[in-house]
């Protein structure tokens, strides 16, 4: 494993006095790591400048994720940043790989500003135990995901058409199939264990879905009117309500966006997430041995037009 490791003298007084930056070859040809391996570097420190981020961040350079698109991933931890950046981008030509060490290092603002403050949450706790701050992680993670996209579709158009209502509707009427399914094979664990895996995968796709969609809504300069067979469906009808509740909420983190009412806003965020797209879906949180964590309950009948 080949390390490329830094401890620079910040030339910026907004990051402050030490920043320590390490770019390491996990899994790549050596010869790529090598010619992008200062390019990287140099990216991540003049973007953590410009957001002030005074923090320890390790970028580890991997092959292609084993999942279709993944470009990027940021883990924060209490005093660094961990950021994953996959192979296929050193094969573009385009500005793709500045993009996404942007879009991972707002994650890292994020969770830097957050955790810097005196307040009870930490964004790197589990919170398996504690209920108000687990729904608070919640809303953080929807919050920093709509961030990050927001501020890449600032300065580039990459992102902005890559999602839309209609891919929304097309997600939720495909988990709603699934909710469907999981009733029916509830006798039969094998299917009914396999069916509810891929229900819980497809929710965290849809709510991620959600987050970038609402990002690139706000930058798309066109009024695109879908036709009335699609403004009809009851999947339509949910998600546009759901864009309506959101950003009313999301608006109200850029005014003191880490102050004194983040965590309050958060909750509101997360809170927002469980109320109505995990109950409407049949998912609840459930006390377990090992704390907190997410279930699927029957008590309520398919509801495919929520």
């Amino acid at each position: 494993m080949d390390v490329f490791y830094f401890k620079i003298k910040s030339e910026s007084k907004e990051v402050g006095d030490f920043m320590k930056i390490k770019v390491v070859n996990k899994s790549i040809d050596q010869k790529i790591f090598d010619n992008f391996k200062d390019k990287v570097y140099d990216m991540v420190f003049d973007i953590s400048k410009k957001l002030n981020i005074d923090s320890d961040i390790i970028v580890n350079v991997c092959g292609n994720g084993t999942e279709k698109g993944v470009n990027g991933s940021c883990y924060s931890m209490k005093n660094r940043h961990i950021i994953y950046l996959y192979q296929h981008l050193f094969e573009r030509e385009d500005d793709s790989l500045e993009l996404v060490i942007l879009h991972e290092l707002v994650h890292a603002k994020d969770a830097y500003l957050i955790n810097k403050k005196k307040d009870n949450f930490k964004t790197y706790k589990t919170y398996k135990k504690d209920i108000d701050n687990y729904i608070i992680k919640t809303g953080f993670d929807t919050w920093t995901e709509f961030h990050a996209h927001f501020i890449v579709n600032k300065i580039s158009n990459d992102y902005k058409f890559s999602y839309t209502t209609l891919k929304m509707v097309k997600k939720y009427e495909e988990i709603l199939s699934i909710k469907d399914k999981i009733i029916q094979t509830i006798k039969n664990k094998k299917d009914y264990n396999e069916l509810l895996s891929e229900y819980f995968k497809k929710i965290d796709e849809y709510i991620y879905m959600f987050s970038t969609t609402m990002a690139a809504n706000l930058f798309k300069n066109y009024n695109y009117e879908y036709v009335e067979k699609t403004q009809n469906k009851p999947a339509f009808k949910k998600v546009m309500k759901l864009y309506d509740k959101a950003y009313k909420l999301i608006g109200k983190m850029f005014h003191g966006t880490y102050g004194k009412h983040m965590e309050k806003r958060l909750f509101n965020i997360g809170y927002f997430i469980f109320d109505e797209f995990y109950y409407p879906l049949n998912i609840g949180i459930k006390k377990y041995r090992r704390g907190l964590d997410l279930c699927f309950f029957m008590e309520r009948e398919s509801e495919n037009n929520v």
